[in-house]
């Protein structure tokens, strides 16, 4: 977060991903503020625990299966 240097690199790689045309995706985002300054820098999508903490594959899928069917079990259900 505070080293500019580590902010160049994302940049530029991200920079990277667009001009040839690929999503750059941020791993390990845990706070809003790092979504946001990664989302500054260029990146596309992100996963981390800021969205969920890791999951067993049960697990996965009723988180799957409940996003993409948001009526049919509401969030509070896994």
């Amino acid at each position: 977060m505070h080293n500019l240097v580590n902010q160049d690199i994302v940049h530029t790689v991200a920079r990277l991903g667009s001009s040839r045309g690929v999503n750059v995706i941020a791993e390990y985002v845990e706070t809003p503020s790092q979504q946001a300054l990664l989302q500054e820098l260029g990146c596309d999508q992100f996963q981390g625990w800021l969205y969920s903490p890791g999951l067993k594959l049960p697990e996965l899928l009723r988180y799957l299966d409940a996003r993409a069917n948001p009526e049919a079990s509401p969030p509070s259900a896994l």
